[in-house]
Order: C-alpha cells, then structure tokens, then sequence
C-alpha cells in the first residue's frame, strides 16, 4: 500500500517572498502499488492525506496540496483498482498555535566567574508560547522574575545573571502559553566559589570531542535538536573524557555535562 502523507508545520511570522517566486506545499499520500499479473488480484491500497499547518497566513503565491493516494491496479489490464486513500477535507490550517505542547528539553546552569552565573535552555515544540521568565531564588520559598522575554521563533536561549549576592542560587525558568497557561522547569543550584574548570572542544567538531576537568563528571547527555537522546561513547584519558562522534550526522547537538557542583551545557557543531 501507499504511505500516508505528512504533516508539515509552518512556523512563520511574516512572508517575505518575491511575487515572482512560486512556492508549492505538499503533504499528498503515495500511490498504492499495481498489480502485473493480468488475473484478478489486490493492488495497493493509496496512502492517506497529509496534513498542513500555517501559525500565520500564507501568501498568494503558495500552492498547496494534500491529495490522498489513488489505489493501485488489480491486474495488468487495470479493469479494476484498490481503495483510495482516506481523504478527510482540504487538511490545510491558517492561524494554527495547537499542533504539540511545549516541552522544556533542557535548563542548566553553571557559574563562569565569581560572581555571575550563565543559565541556558532549550525548548521543544515552542509554537504556543508567548513568552518565558526566568526566576531567581534564595531559598526555593521566594522566586524574583529577573528576565522576560517573548518568544522570538528561536528553541535555544541563554542569559548572564551578574547580580548575584549568596553563595548559592537557585533558578527555575516559567514558560507561558498563549492560552496564559504556563509550566515550570525543573530547579538547578549553583554553589559559587566551587572549582568549575570545565573545558569542551574543539568545536566546530568533527570526529571527536575532548572534555577537560579537575572534578568528577557524573553523566554525560548527548541529544539531537529534537531532544533525542544518542549514544555517547566515551574514552577516559587521565583527566579527560573523549566522545567519539564520528558516526553523527553533521548538524547541530547539545552536549550536557554534569559534575558535582554544576551543570554546563554545550552546543556542538558537527562538520563533515
């Protein structure tokens, strides 16, 4: 049988495209597959229609197109065909803010000198968010919102907090929907004074990554973009962690290590 068309998410805020330049969409199931044999046989069912969202308008020089698959011949003179595809509509979407929920993939936080603390996050399916707050905390009793921002169509984010009085902190990051319903993270500490000597290269990276540190690692995460976690194979060499990358894709990864004391997080760069 046929595959079921796709579904293809538009995240744009504003088209900017030439008149000039037509644009064509598709998310069309496959054909089913035809029968050579001229006796009576079952042909392929067609795939199903795919489906397409917009988060905003689109403009008048896109096509689109979600057509189910045809079903194939049942013999080699084709007098007869297997079912079409399902087809449930035109399966096109404009203004569309509720494909998947937003899922905070990563929040880490480490200190890069004395007195500043450098937090970073990653988020996955960010279409429904208006905007985030990160929050800062004492005691994990009182939270102070520190920064604020709307959501700029980007999943990875960082901030430098220099405004640090104790030595230890707490962060936690809110996330808020456009419906006004929001989530928190999970809550990171950073013990400032603590040794946190931590070097990751090279990066760009292409068949190995080198980490350098006086502390213990407790747990190395490598994950793709979509938040899938990938098999870190790695070497120990004095007061080194190796992680072989050869066998990645090249593209963009997170790297997150864990020590006793912090959490740093990496993008890494993988080139070929």
């Amino acid at each position: 049988g046929g595959g079921a068309g796709g579904s293809i998410i538009l995240i744009v805020a504003n088209w900017s495209v030439s008149a000039s330049c037509n644009i064509n969409v598709r998310a069309n199931g496959a054909n089913g597959g035809n029968v050579s044999n001229s006796a009576i046989h079952g042909g392929g069912g067609g795939g199903g229609q795919g489906a397409i969202f917009y988060t905003s308008s689109a403009p008048a020089n896109v096509t689109n197109s979600t057509l189910q698959g045809q079903g194939g011949c049942n013999n080699f003179s084709c007098t007869s065909r297997a079912e079409d595809g399902e087809n449930m509509g035109t399966n096109i979407f404009y203004n569309s803010y509720t494909p998947l929920p937003v899922d905070i993939l990563n929040f880490s936080a480490r200190a890069i000198s004395n007195n500043s603390i450098k937090i970073d996050w990653f988020l996955a399916n960010p279409i429904q968010v208006e905007n985030f707050v990160l929050e800062r905390s004492v005691d994990m009793l009182l939270w102070q919102p520190i920064f604020t921002q709307k959501w700029d169509y980007k999943s990875y984010h960082s901030y430098v907090d220099d405004q640090i009085y104790n030595n230890i902190v707490h962060y936690r990051l809110k996330v808020v929907d456009k419906d006004n319903s929001y989530k928190h993270s999970q809550i990171v500490s950073v013990k400032l004074g603590s040794k946190n000597n931590l070097y990751i290269y090279p990066n760009p990276a292409n068949e190995k990554i080198f980490i350098e540190t006086d502390e213990d690692i407790a747990s190395i995460v490598l994950q793709d973009l979509n938040g899938n976690r990938l098999p870190a194979i790695t070497e120990s060499e004095s007061q080194m962690k190796i992680i072989n990358i050869a066998n990645l894709r090249k593209g963009l990864y997170i790297l997150q290590v864990q020590t006793n004391d912090a959490i740093w997080i990496e993008k890494i760069l993988v080139q070929r």
